[in-house]
């Protein structure tokens, strides 16, 4: 059975589902996108106070949106 058997006929884009991920507008990929956030974490220690901003993970699509942008989620400062 080829690929092109195993896809929906009605999706006009067969090729777009071979990755099993929800396909998107370019509207509703950039608010998908707009829910990575820069988080502060502070915690206090017997040794001190410890303040520092922490990146929360990326799903698996928009990992493969910043992967195809060339972009990288680790802050380099």
């Amino acid at each position: 059975m080829s690929y092109f058997q195993l896809t929906t006929p009605s999706f006009p884009y067969p090729e777009l589902r071979f990755s099993n991920l929800p396909v998107h507008s370019f509207r509703t990929l950039l608010e998908d996108l707009g829910t990575i956030c820069l988080n502060t974490v502070e915690c206090t220690l017997e040794s001190g106070k410890y303040v520092f901003d922490k990146i929360t993970r990326p799903t698996e699509l928009q990992q493969k949106a910043l992967d195809l942008l060339d972009i990288s989620s680790i802050c380099t400062q």
